[in-house]
C-alpha cells in the first residue's frame, strides 16, 4: 500500500482557519482529522487524543508512545491523505506556549514523513484582529494593542522569522507552504493555492464564508460581548473537556440544554481603538523584518494586495 501524506494544517489566527475547518476541509477527497467547526460538536477520538496529549500540562509518561501508535494504526487503515488542522497549535492555554506545542506535535509524527501547510497574514493586521478576538480573556493584562503586540508570546507568531525558526527547529526536513490570507480577496486564488498544495480537486465549487464579523466605527473595532459562551469556550480547550468529549451520548444529552445557556450575556462589547497612524509607522518598522521574510516564502508578491487590504480596511 502506498503510504498516505501526512499534512498538518498550522492556521494562525484569523487567517481564515476556521473557515477551511467548517466548509472547505471537511468536503474534500482526504481523511479530515483536524477540529470540526463549531468545536462544541463531536470530535474524533484520534483528534482528542493528539490534542490531550499536546495540550497536556504535564503528559503522562507513555502518553506520547499511545498517541504514536494510535497514529500509525490509523495510517495503515487508509491510502488517502491525511490532513491534520487547528489554530490552537499555535495559540498559549495556560501555561502551555505554542512553541511547546509545536515541538510536541513534532514528537508524535517524528517517525513520519510530514508536510506543513500554513497559513499567514500581513502581521499588523492579523495580531489586531487576533487581540479584537481575545479582548475578553486579556485586557487585564494587556490593556492595548501595543502592550499586546510587544508583550505578548501570543503575538510572536506573527514575527513570520521567528515563526519559521521555531516551525524548522521541530521539523528540519518537512515541506513547508506558507499561503497569504490576502489572496482571499480573490476567493479562488486563495483556494487554488489550498488545493494546489493538498493535491485535490473540488467537484463543487466553494465560497469562503466570513464567520468573524465585527462591527467597526472610526475609532476602533467593537469586541464581542462577553458571555457565559467565553467561559466555554476556555473550557474546550482543557483536557478535561476533550476527556469527557469522548463520552458522546453524555454530549448529545446536554447539547440542547447548554447551547442556549452559551448566549447569555455577562457584559457588553467594548470598542478596541485602531493603532494611530504613528503608532502603525512604529509596527511596521519593527515588524518589517517579519513581513519581508514572508513574501520570500510564500512565493506570490502580493504586497499590493496587502496595500489595497489596509486601505479598505
Amino acid at each position: 500500500m502506498v503510504k498516505p501524506r501526512i499534512i498538518l494544517h498550522i492556521g494562525l489566527p484569523k487567517t481564515a482557519t476556521s473557515t477551511l475547518q467548517q466548509y472547505i476541509f471537511p468536503k474534500l477527497d482526504l481523511v479530515y482529522l483536524g477540529v470540526k467547526q463549531p468545536r462544541e460538536q463531536y470530535q474524533e477520538p484520534l483528534y482528542n487524543e493528539v490534542m490531550d496529549y499536546i495540550c497536556s500540562k504535564e503528559p503522562e509518561g507513555k502518553q506520547l508512545e499511545v498517541v504514536k501508535s494510535q497514529v500509525k494504526d490509523f495510517l495503515e487503515k487508509s491510502s488517502k491523505t491525511l490532513l491534520l488542522s487547528e489554530e490552537m497549535l499555535v495559540v498559549d492555554e495556560g501555561n502551555i506556549n505554542w512553541q511547546t506545542k509545536l515541538n510536541r506535535l513534532a514528537s508524535i509524527f517524528h517517525d513520519f514523513d510530514v508536510e506543513l501547510l500554513v497559513t499567514v497574514r500581513e502581521p499588523i493586521k492579523a495580531a489586531f484582529s487576533f487581540y479584537v478576538e481575545l479582548f475578553n480573556n486579556v485586557k487585564y493584562e494587556f490593556p492595548d494593542f501595543s502592550t499586546f503586540l510587544l508583550n505578548s508570546n501570543k503575538a510572536k507568531i506573527y514575527n513570520y522569522k521567528y515563526l519559521d525558526e521555531v516551525i524548522m527547529n521541530n521539523f528540519p526536513k518537512s515541506r513547508v507552504k506558507y499561503i497569504p490570507f490576502e489572496l482571499i480577496k480573490s476567493e479562488s486564488i486563495y483556494l487554488k493555492e489550498v488545493f494546489d498544495f493538498l493535491d485535490v480537486e473540488s467537484k463543487e465549487s466553494f465560497s469562503l464564508v466570513d464567520s468573524n464579523y465585527k462591527k467597526k466605527t472610526e475609532k476602533g473595532v467593537q469586541s464581542s460581548p462577553k458571555t457565559l459562551g467565553n467561559i466555554f469556550y476556555n473550557f474546550t480547550q482543557t483536557s478535561l473537556y476533550r476527556h469527557l468529549s469522548k463520552l458522546s451520548f453524555l454530549k448529545k444529552a446536554l447539547r440542547p440544554l447548554i447551547l442556549p445557556l452559551l448566549k447569555i450575556k455577562l457584559s457588553a462589547g467594548e470598542t478596541v481603538p485602531f493603532p494611530s497612524d504613528s503608532e502603525i509607522k512604529e509596527y511596521e518598522i519593527l515588524f518589517n523584518e517579519s513581513g519581508e521574510y514572508l513574501f520570500t516564502k510564500v512565493g506570490i508578491d502580493y504586497r499590493e494586495v496587502v496595500k489595497a487590504s489596509r486601505k479598505g480596511d
